[in-house]
C-alpha cells in the first residue's frame, strides 16, 4: 500500500475523476509520482513528485523538470529579465523554489487544489520558453560577459567560480554571481547589474552586499558591483547606497575594473568613469 492507496486516497479519487489523474508508487519510500495529463510545449508530460512529511501536510515538487526543461531551450536565470520573469511566475501562482525544484507544501484539506495549481504552474512556467532564445542566438548577458572578461584575465584553472556560496553569521547563505582570486586582492565577490531592468539589479546586488557587510568578516575591498550601461542610466542616490557596501564600477570603464582588481584602491568606492562627476558622501 501506498500513499496513493491510503492516506491520499480521496485525494487521488477526486483528481483522478476531475482530470484524469493517475498516482503510482516510486522506489524511494514514501514519494509518490503523479502524472497530471498536462504537457509541455515539447510534449513531455509533466509529473508531480509527492510526499508527506506529517500525516496532515503533503509537499510536492516538480522534480527540477520545468528549469531543466527551460535550460534546454536557452532559458538563462542569470539574465535579469528572465529571472524576473520566473519569480513572478513563482510569485503569481504561489509557489516556491529551491535548487531548482518548484514546490509548494500543503495540508491534507486542500491538496487537491493546491496540486492542480502546482500542475498549473509548472504550465505557466514552461511558457517561459517564448522569451528565450537559443544559445547560439542569444546575446551574452552582463553577468557572462564579465565571467568570460574575468577567465580571460585569469585564465589558471580555478582562479574564476560561478554563483560561490557564502554563509554568514546567523546561518544565512548568500550566492554572488562570481568569484574570482586576484594576485593583488585575493578573493573578490563580483555581481555584475544589467542596465536593463535597473531596478531589480540594484536590489540584488545591495540585497547580497548588504547582507555580507553586515554578517561577515569579508572586507568591501573584497566586493564588486559592475554595472551595465552609462553611469547617467543609474540613480545616483543609489550608486551611493551600493557604495556603502561594495565598490562599484561600470562595465563601459574595464581600464578601471582592471586597475581595482590589480590592487588599486580608490578614495571613492564609486568608481564613476572619468569625466562624470558626483560628489563625495560627506
Amino acid at each position: 500500500m501506498t500513499l496513493c492507496d491510503e492516506e491520499l486516497s480521496g485525494v487521488f479519487a477526486d483528481l483522478a475523476s476531475r482530470f484524469g489523474w493517475r498516482c503510482q508508487a516510486l522506489p524511494e519510500p514514501g514519494v509518490v509520482e503523479v502524472a497530471t495529463g498536462r504537457r509541455r510545449a515539447d510534449s513531455e508530460p509533466i509529473r508531480l513528485y509527492l510526499r508527506m512529511p506529517d500525516g496532515d501536510t503533503i509537499l510536492a515538487s516538480d522534480g527540477g523538470d520545468t528549469l531543466t526543461a527551460l535550460g534546454d531551450v536557452g532559458f538563462d536565470r542569470d539574465d535579469p529579465l528572465m529571472d524576473g520573469l520566473w519569480q513572478e511566475a513563482l510569485r503569481t501562482y504561489r509557489l516556491d523554489e529551491l535548487d531548482g525544484r518548484v514546490f509548494l507544501q500543503a495540508s491534507v484539506a486542500t491538496a487537491a487544489h493546491s496540486l492542480a495549481r502546482l500542475a498549473d504552474g509548472c504550465l505557466a512556467l514552461d511558457a517561459l520558453r517564448v522569451v528565450a532564445l537559443p544559445p547560439r542566438n542569444r546575446p551574452l548577458t552582463l553577468a557572462a560577459e564579465v565571467e568570460q572578461y574575468l577567465r580571460n584575465v585569469y585564465a589558471e584553472p580555478g582562479l574564476v567560480r560561478k554563483a560561490p556560496q557564502l554563509r554568514l553569521r546567523g546561518g544565512v547563505r548568500v550566492s554572488p554571481a562570481i568569484e574570482v582570486r586576484t594576485p593583488a586582492r585575493g578573493q573578490v565577490y563580483v555581481q555584475p547589474g544589467a542596465a536593463s531592468s535597473p531596478t531589480q539589479s540594484y536590489d540584488h546586488a545591495y540585497a547580497t552586499f548588504a547582507l555580507v557587510h553586515q554578517r561577515s568578516d569579508v572586507p568591501i575591498t573584497s566586493r564588486l558591483v559592475v554595472l551595465g550601461g552609462s553611469a547617467a542610466a543609474w540613480n545616483l542616490n543609489k550608486l551611493r547606497a551600493l557604495a556603502d557596501v561594495a565598490f562599484v564600477g561600470f562595465w563601459q570603464d574595464r581600464v578601471r575594473l582592471r586597475e581595482f582588481l590589480d590592487g588599486e584602491t580608490p578614495d571613492d568606492p564609486l568608481m564613476l568613469p572619468a569625466g562624470v562627476q558626483a560628489a563625495l558622501p560627506s
